[in-house]
């Protein structure tokens, strides 16, 4: 009997490959027999019940495997995840704008579950409880819940000591950090030039216009505003702010992979006047906790549209 967590689905009815994910246990299962006993633990655990375990540790998460009869059991996300750290609320299987999250969390090593299922009832059917939200991503330790991507980043940031240390910086950070923003917003509207909120796939032909004119009116704009942005702290050889890294420099780094993901010609194109951004995201990224995190399951891929 599994404690400490909830099951909320089931995949793979074949027998032999059973799969329940969605879960989350505050402890390490020993299986004695049948049944399961539990010993302390950190983060997310992976069962898979047959005779022999093993454990994976990664930046912020650790797998245990036990395997017992060949079925297999994914324990990842409830309550006792709100005990260790946070819950990530998310749409499945790409990166979106909970990158700007996880980035957070990564490089402050903050202990977090992602819960990618369940997320159309969450939000547009009304069933859950908490404080109201529009809309992914949500944050929720213990009762507390948060939704907003840039409310998140900035409430995080202060929480995990990535916050600037002046108030000007505070006020300049919040300035970049909104830009950002409003940079991914409109690269995103330009795939949904017909219907902001329908999908892109149903729109490709009709969009087109809107992506091409985003690319030459919009994006190099974007960048240059950037680059001129980092170059005002310590002529860009640092952070956007200060010195030391904060929460906007995260978010920067989100935008500047969503640009080459999504217009790699372009952002190659761009070399020239892109030079300080580019050797700001290859020393941001080489950080020891964030390389890690690009090297895990964790990461998720870009969608191929919307820089999402």
């Amino acid at each position: 009997m599994v404690k400490h967590g909830q099951i909320t689905s089931v995949t793979g009815m074949m027998w032999g490959e059973a799969s329940i994910h969605t879960v989350r246990v505050s402890r390490t299962p020993r299986v004695r027999g049948l049944g399961m006993c539990w010993q302390p633990a950190h983060a997310v655990t992976t069962i898979t019940l047959t005779t022999t375990t093993t454990t994976t540790t990664h930046a912020v998460t650790t797998t245990t495997t036990t395997t017992t009869r060949g079925i297999s059991i994914v324990v990842c996300t409830a309550m006792a995840a709100q005990e260790e750290g946070w819950v990530l609320y998310y749409w499945p299987k790409l990166a979106g704008r909970a990158e700007f999250i996880r980035l957070v969390l990564e490089e402050a090593g903050e202990p977090y579950t992602e819960v990618n299922d369940g997320i159309e009832a969450m939000f547009f059917q009304g069933k859950h409880q908490e404080y109201p939200a529009l809309a992914p991503p949500l944050i929720r330790k213990g009762s507390f819940t948060l939704s907003q991507t840039p409310v998140i980043c900035r409430y995080l940031g202060r929480r995990l000591g990535l916050w600037p240390q002046s108030e000007d910086d505070e006020w300049h950070a919040d300035q970049v950090n909104a830009t950002i923003h409003d940079f991914i917003c409109e690269g995103r509207l330009a795939f949904h030039g017909k219907d902001f909120h329908a999908s892109y796939f149903t729109q490709q032909e009709e969009t087109k216009p809107y992506i091409e004119k985003f690319v030459k009116e919009r994006l190099l704009r974007f960048l240059g505003h950037f680059e001129a942005t980092l170059k005002a702290n310590d002529g860009g050889q640092g952070f956007l702010v200060g010195d030391s890294l904060t929460y906007v420099d995260l978010a920067l780094l989100h935008a500047l992979r969503a640009t080459e993901a999504q217009f790699p010609e372009e952002w190659a194109a761009a070399a020239e006047v892109t030079a300080l951004l580019r050797a700001f995201q290859q020393r941001v990224a080489a950080r020891p906790r964030l390389a890690a995190y690009f090297r895990s399951e964790r990461c998720k891929p870009f969608e191929g549209n919307s820089m999402m």
